[in-house]
C-alpha cells in the first residue's frame, strides 16, 4: 500500500461524514494491474506519483 497524496477532509465531507483518514492509497495490486495493461500510464503514474 503506497499513500499517494493528501485530501482536505472537510471537503469531501459533503460526499459522506465517514470519511476516516485523508491518505489517499494505491495497492501493490493495482500497480500491478497497471503496468500489465496500461504500461503507458504508469509511466504516467510514476512521474505524477514517484512510488517509494
Amino acid at each position: 500500500m503506497h499513500v499517494i497524496c493528501k485530501i482536505d477532509r472537510t471537503i469531501y465531507s459533503v460526499v459522506t461524514p465517514c470519511i476516516t483518514t485523508d491518505a489517499v492509497i494505491i495497492t501493490d495490486a493495482q500497480i500491478d494491474h497497471i503496468k500489465d495493461h496500461h504500461p503507458q500510464d504508469y509511466e504516467e503514474m510514476l512521474r505524477i506519483f514517484p512510488m517509494r
